[in-house]
């Protein structure tokens, strides 16, 4: 693959298709577009490296608790996702605008994932926390799945 300079063209957008990428630009002198393949070390042009997808919404929730609490706290980083910690929120949010979970659901995620573990259904006190937790985590898991965060699902069980 050639590393492509946009000196010359106005870069509209790289995607990734089949394991490769490809870069779709438009000439300066004609209203054709250009898709042409690009080099993965050409890092003007690519996004960092992502890595694997989660396999569970929980998994894919886990990590966004701890990628926020990082930026808050200043501490150890949960290392690369497949995604920005805010495409997580953002789909979360989404299901909260179209009424499909409420906010006690989105304060049970948020605590509980800031603790790191799901809750337990077997401990009663526990017990209505882990009903909201799963509710939260199978709504969420479709807008993760279509966004290519999550690959297979569990419902997030935990």
């Amino acid at each position: 693959m050639m590393h492509l300079h946009s000196s010359s063209r106005n870069v509209l957008i790289v995607f990734r298709f089949k394991g490769a990428f490809y870069m779709v630009t438009e000439p300066k002198l004609t209203r054709h577009l250009h898709i042409q393949p690009v080099c993965r070390t050409d890092t003007r042009l690519l996004a960092p490296c992502r890595t694997a997808p989660f396999v569970s919404a929980a998994a894919a929730w886990f990590w966004t608790a701890a990628s926020l609490r990082a930026q808050q706290d200043a501490s150890v980083s949960p290392g690369p996702g497949p995604c920005r910690p805010e495409d997580v929120v953002k789909c979360l949010d989404m299901l909260y605008r179209q009424r499909r979970i409420e906010l006690l659901h989105v304060r049970i995620l948020r605590i509980w994932g800031w603790r790191g573990t799901a809750p337990n259904p077997a401990w009663p006190g526990q017990r209505c926390d882990a009903r909201l937790w799963r509710e939260a985590l199978g709504r969420l898991e479709w807008p993760l799945r279509i966004r290519g965060i999550v690959v297979r699902g569990t419902a997030g069980w935990g």
